[in-house]
């Protein structure tokens, strides 16, 4: 399954958690500073963003303008900064620019943001007339110099210098979902607009165009013929910053695939643009042209700046979503399946062997890189990492789970990455070896007893062309163990628990490691991935509180940073929430008030992120702390949220986006579930009922008979406690109860209990995986007992030990974490519910409601007289 780059690029190799620092194989170019030159006298210096700006002392920058880009190659970098250097020191010009070679190559990488990559030093013209001037010494100096086209920008000239009109100083306002926009004001208007940084040119509305800026627009809107004009339609098929993929038709119905290439963009691990790799590729190709399994190379022509390769199309799809595609077949006829499998996994040796016989290996192998057509016909794409056999191996861009450790050479490489391929076929899982070889080992057990004997002797045939106990580059020396079944330990909850204690050794100051977020400060605090969810889940599961973390929430509660998030599951709210359990009631209340406040500023009314998340804190804190004041302005808040859902068509927008529990008006009927055991008014069950019905409406049946919530923005469905029907099912059945009205019908009903007795879920987590629904099914009633065991005993086995403690692996697979959203402290809190029957200790609400929230009275029906809990105020 796709690994994001903060998994891949936060693989220590001294740790099996998620790390602070980047793995070093993802750092290149060094630290080393590309500024040669000493800050003049009269001249500031300022750090920030990854960039470094140098500014005269009495500078004062105007808010907007036509600025100035220069791109580079790394090679170049240094003589290119320190000639613009001279030039803006001389004229008293403020610029930036990137300040090491490392962030440099990352910002032109193949996945970087095609809008703004390529952005070496920006420099700020005072006036049109400066603009001018200075693109006049600029495009003379650099004359000859290379670097990557700035696709956000106008090049003026041939040297690597652009324009752009834009923001000087930072102006972010809030966009639909809370996120920064960066923002200049409209010149015919005096409003604002959003600061256009995409992958095209744009002169806003209203903005005078300078005479250079003019005269270089006119010579780029000349069209030069090429190869382009030839195809009757052009689909692009994918995009990155190394250029796009497109399927292209000819006017005699031929379908071609068009590679595209930038040059001086793209760069990989070893420096090389994305035209340097696709030269290899077409080099490959050619050598390779007439075997089987290789795409057929057409030509290669030049269109504007950028190289094309033209290759035939082939019909099919990736092995990845092959795979994905036959999950049905693979759950129920499994024999059948290995057998297309074995079809597909035998024609993929044979190719990568022919390929070898000629002298060269593939490199990125993996089952993106693999596709598998209608017949099962395989061919192998994407050949641009490939290298003769004769050569030391060398590292590009990778999919760097499949990518054996260095010490291999490319061909074991190539086979130790088809062994992983074959793998994916069966567990999606496997990538957790890199934290423990043993689940390789378990993994190729379950293969033999599942699928049987075919298969199995083609993966033993594949492993054996490599070196035993080779692992991935991405492999921590700290191993885990892994067996079959899980560790056989008596208190699972216990073990668990001492593995997240273990956990702080390689936390940052003492802090639990879980998902990583290296982007946000505060996050190692908050209740989904920092300390104040496991402090929650050590005092309900009974595990002793860690002190010095709870010192640590107070304090941050307390001294709470302007700006950082005031929400439910990453923010203030949750630490509020936490410290009122955990006997902090008045620290509690305080950075609740505080919570509260802040969101009444966010446009989201969600649970997880928005409004409604900082409502139920504030509802949950004041009872504890005997706060009428608070418990008042929590439950205000909670009738503008109804208000405004009812009414604004962006807020009804916006929580449709994400059905469920965290995201959709599952968690606000949440919030007013809580606000009914808060004051006793009947009055929140009955928006209750009607915001859970909203998620419901939108649940589609599948084929298969399971119910979820549809993603319709990736086109994919969601089962899962925080995004997906398992929420919504825990929610409507409780929702059920209290009100003694119907939510679900008996279709809905059985079709989320089929949903969450699934044999397959990648995770085995709290939020997003197996733990979440089987508390979903314990919630439902004892009707579903012995699929709640058999549900556990799938999390047991997906767990990993070493020394009597228990591990969980994490969002990637490529490292275990201890959060409560990700990690060991969710699935202890699940396994605990599970084993005192409190499922609705795993919620974000008190444990006080948590206890008097009604469970199921039979084989999961409702009753048919509501529940009437007595409210925590009087």
């Amino acid at each position: 399954m796709p690994i994001q780059a903060q998994h891949y690029m936060t693989t220590a190799k001294n740790s099996p958690y998620y790390a602070a620092q980047p793995n070093e194989v993802f750092v290149a170019g060094g630290d080393a500073p590309v500024q040669t030159n000493e800050l003049p006298a009269g001249w500031l210096l300022h750090r920030f963003g990854g960039w470094e700006s140098w500014t005269p002392r009495d500078w004062e920058p105007r808010l907007q303008g036509w600025k100035i880009h220069i791109s580079t190659t790394p090679e170049e970098a240094a003589a290119t900064l320190a000639d613009v250097t001279a030039i803006c020191v001389e004229r008293g010009t403020a610029f930036k620019f990137l300040p090491t070679l490392a962030v440099l190559i990352d910002s032109s990488s193949k996945q970087a943001h095609r809008g703004s990559s390529g952005k070496f030093i920006t420099i700020y013209p005072v006036d049109d007339a400066d603009l001018t001037d200075l693109l006049a010494r600029l495009t003379v100096t650099l004359d000859g110099r290379q670097g990557p086209y700035i696709l956000s920008d106008l090049r003026i000239g041939r040297a690597p210098v652009f324009v752009r009109y834009g923001a000087f100083l930072a102006l972010d306002v809030p966009g639909a979902e809370d996120e920064r926009v960066a923002s200049i004001t409209r010149v015919d208007l005096c409003g604002l607009e959003p600061d256009q940084r995409q992958p095209r040119f744009h002169v806003p509305d209203g903005v005078q165009v300078p005479e250079v800026v003019r005269t270089a627009m006119e010579a780029a809107e000349g069209k030069v013929a090429s190869r382009l004009d030839e195809f009757t339609a052009i689909t692009p098929l994918h995009f990155s910053n190394a250029g796009g993929v497109y399927r292209a038709t000819l006017p005699d119905g031929q379908q071609r695939v068009l590679r595209e290439a930038r040059p001086h963009a793209g760069l990989d691990g070893r420096g090389r643009c994305a035209l340097t790799r696709q030269r290899t590729e077409q080099h490959v190709l050619e050598q390779l042209a007439g075997l089987p399994g290789v795409q057929r190379l057409r030509g290669q022509f030049t269109a504007w700046e950028h190289s094309y390769l033209e290759l035939d199309y082939v019909e099919g799809t990736t092995l990845t979503s092959w795979v994905v595609a036959g999950i049905g077949l693979q759950q129920e006829q499994p024999e059948q399946y290995a057998r297309q499998v074995a079809r597909i996994g035998r024609q993929l040796v044979d190719i990568v062997q022919s390929i070898h016989d000629r002298g060269w290996a593939l490199g990125d192998v993996h089952a993106g890189n693999v596709l598998v057509g209608p017949d099962l016909a395989v061919t192998v794409v994407d050949l641009e990492d490939a290298q003769r056999l004769d050569q030391p191996r060398e590292i590009g861009f990778r999919v760097f789970e499949y990518c054996a450790e260095t010490s291999v050479d490319a061909r074991a490489a190539d086979w130790f990455a088809i062994a992983r391929a074959l793998m994916l076929c069966f567990y999606s899982d496997w990538e957790a070896e890199a934290v423990s070889p043993d689940f390789w080992t378990s993994c190729r057990h379950m293969v033999a007893e599942a699928y049987g004997p075919e298969v199995d002797a083609l993966l033993a045939e594949v492993e054996a062309r490599y070196p035993a106990g080779t692992r991935s580059v991405l492999a921590s020396d700290v191993q885990l163990h892994h067996q079959p079944g899980g560790p056989q330990l008596s208190d699972l909850v216990e073990a668990l628990m001492a593995g997240v204690d273990w956990s702080r050794d390689f936390g940052t100051d003492g802090s639990y490691p879980g998902d990583p977020h290296p982007e946000d400060p505060v996050a190692v605090h908050g209740l989904a991935h920092g300390r104040a969810g496991v402090l929650l889940a050590q005092q309900r599961t009974g595990h002793p509180v860690d002190q010095a973390a709870l010192e640590a929430v107070t304090t941050v509660a307390g001294t709470w940073p302007a700006g950082a998030e005031p929400n439910l599951m990453h923010g203030q709210a949750g630490l509020a929430l936490a410290l009122s359990e955990l006997g902090r009631p008045e620290a509690g209340a305080r950075a609740a008030a505080q919570a509260l406040e802040t969101a009444q500023g966010l446009r989201r009314l969600e649970l997880a992120e928005g409004q409604s998340g900082a409502v139920l804190a504030a509802i949950e804190v004041a009872g504890a702390a005997g706060d009428e004041k608070l418990l008042a302005d929590a439950l205000g808040c909670l009738e503008r949220i109804h208000r405004t859902a009812a009414t604004s068509a962006s807020a009804q927008r916006s929580l449709g986006l994400r059905r469920g529990l965290h995201h959709g008006t599952t968690g606000l009927a949440l919030v007013d579930v809580v606000a009914h055991l808060a004051t006793g008014e009947d009055r929140y069950l009955d928006w209750a009922r009607e915001d859970v019905m909203g998620d419901v409406s939108t649940c589609v049946a599948m084929a298969n008979g399971q119910v979820m919530v549809p993603d319709t923005v990736n086109g994919r469905v969601m089962p899962y406690l925080d995004w997906g029907s398992a929420g919504v099912w825990m929610v409507a059945e409780l929702v059920e109860r209290l009100t003694g009205e119907p939510v679900l019908d008996e279709a809905q009903r059985s079709g989320l209990a089929e949903t969450c007795s699934s044999d397959i879920f990648v995770y085995p987590t709290l939020h997003h995986g197996r733990a979440g629904t089987m508390v979903s099914l314990l919630a439902a009633g004892p009707g579903h007992r012995a699929e709640v065991e058999r549900q556990v005993g799938l999390v047991r086995a997906s767990l990993f030990e070493l020394d009597e403690k228990a591990f969980v692996i994490g969002e990637g697979m490529l490292r275990v974490s201890s959060d409560l959203a990700t990690g060991a402290a969710g699935v202890a809190l699940a396994l605990h519910a599970h084993r005192a029957d409190q499922p609705y200790l795993v919620l974000p609400v008190s444990r006080a409601s948590a206890e008097r929230l009604p469970r199921a009275a039979d084989a999961g029906r409702t009753t048919t007289e509501p529940a009437t809990p007595e409210p925590a105020f009087a």
